[in-house]
């Protein structure tokens, strides 16, 4: 791969004191749209904003947005929104409700969303991919894990893992199936720099062909990575939803330092 362009969105967000992160891309019918999370922070607190960024066919910034809904009017940390159908709807949340949005009525539809086994958190994933008769999204879960030290630095802290659904394409949106393991699990094994997590972080799915899928992920907060599947390898997975049924759950002692 070769990197053609480089495009800076600070000047459009903020000045020098704006992080951006957990970017993932879709297609409209003029362009694309960056989804991503906009830190800010002043003397008195911080705020995490989701952002819409909206590209043209030569990835020039036409525009820039933050959907209203939740509090992502800065009262709340809001981040992960997963769009979907050219970005005209988004899940807002996967745990303890399934939540998707139509970002420009504002309405919602609410139904019994993915419990992963506490002290796991679930947070939003890849935008979910169009299987024709379904969607599938990759999402993640973390808990809080034992901090070690690996050739003179410290990581650890937080584990992640990384898990499968799938739900209906027509309002009110309900989840269909689901993994009940980790289809990836967080390693420390894999690159890390001073403070990383044990972390799998799923941005991106694509169909490369008719039954392939490439999931792109951050790892550790350090290196991005990248897996092919097969899309009946993934189906073969799932099994069907049950509402207030746990995920498995894997004890925070055995976060596992081999490569994932």
């Amino acid at each position: 791969m070769e990197l053609r362009s480089l495009l800076s969105l600070n000047q459009q967000l903020g000045d020098f004191f704006v992080n951006i992160e957990d970017p993932r891309l879709v297609p409209t019918e003029d362009g694309l749209e960056v989804w991503c999370v906009k830190w800010s922070t002043d003397t008195s607190r911080t705020m995490i904003r989701q952002c819409v960024v909206a590209l043209g066919p030569s990835l020039e910034v036409r525009g820039v947005d933050f959907p209203n809904f939740g509090g992502n009017d800065g009262s709340l940390y809001e981040k992960n929104w997963g769009p979907f159908d050219q970005g005209r709807f988004f899940v807002y949340s996967s745990d303890p409700n399934h939540v998707v949005v139509n970002r420009e009525t504002g309405e919602s539809w609410v139904t019994p969303g993915l419990a992963v086994s506490r002290p796991d958190t679930m947070h939003g994933g890849t935008p979910p991919l169009d299987l024709g008769d379904r969607y599938l999204c990759i999402p993640q879960s973390s808990a809080a894990s034992q901090t070690h030290n690996m050739g003179g630095i410290s990581i650890g802290s937080r584990w992640y893992r990384v898990w499968a659904y799938t739900f209906e394409k027509k309002p009110p949106f309900r989840i269909l199936e689901v993994s009940r393991q980790p289809i990836l699990v967080g390693s420390l094994g894999n690159p890390c720099f001073e403070g990383s997590p044990a972390s799998i972080f799923p941005g991106g799915l694509v169909k490369l062909r008719a039954n392939e899928l490439l999931l792109v992920a951050g790892i550790n907060d350090y290196k991005t990575g990248w897996a092919v599947f097969g899309v009946s390898q993934i189906l073969r997975f799932l099994e069907p939803f049950s509402a207030g049924e746990s995920l498995g759950h894997i004890a925070c002692e055995s976060l596992p330092t081999n490569k994932a």
